[in-house]
């Protein structure tokens, strides 16, 4: 059932895997957020700089609440 469309939503997808890291996120393991995508991402967030900062500030946070 995957198949590409018109458009892809970059930046939401990374502001879910951020939410799921952090709720998941062990201390004692390796914590992780692989990204895979069928196209750019043009649909919210999809200056690449935007998206470096937005990683950066997520990953320097591994406990910070979602709320």
């Amino acid at each position: 059932g995957l198949h590409a469309g018109v458009g892809t939503a970059g930046g939401a997808g990374l502001e879910m895997a951020y939410a799921m890291a952090r709720r998941d996120f062990d201390r004692e393991r390796i914590n992780r957020v692989l990204l895979a995508t069928d196209g750019d991402f043009n649909i919210g967030i999809d200056d690449p700089r935007e998206l470096t900062a937005f990683i950066r500030r997520q990953a320097g946070e591994p406990g910070r609440s979602s709320g």
